[in-house]
């Protein structure tokens, strides 16, 4: 079934290279982010404590879900905890404290 005059051919993008760990495939800003997220932070608590927007943080959240591979917080919570534990993890402070 044709919708319209026009028929287009969709263009399916290559998956990205992701490193077997997947907190190393994280920026310096989405593991803060995740760090927080871990703690239980919402995302204009978040955004309080970084200095930046709320909208900021939820694309952050978004990319860090992604990246992942999970489908919620929790679960990057979780996947924060365990890797946490097994590499010993640190997030520096934000600059503000």
């Amino acid at each position: 079934m044709m919708i319209g005059k026009n028929t287009y051919d969709l263009e399916i993008a290559e998956p990205k290279s992701y490193t077997a760990d997947p907190l190393l495939n994280l920026s310096p800003r989405e593991r803060e982010v995740c760090h927080w997220v871990y703690e239980g932070k919402r995302d204009r608590e978040i955004a309080m404590i970084l200095g930046i927007s709320h909208r900021t943080v939820t694309a952050h959240v978004c990319s860090i879900l992604k990246k992942l591979g999970v489908e919620n917080r929790t679960c990057a919570a979780l996947v924060w905890s365990r890797m946490a534990s097994q590499e010993e993890i640190s997030v520096p402070p934000p600059a503000s404290w």
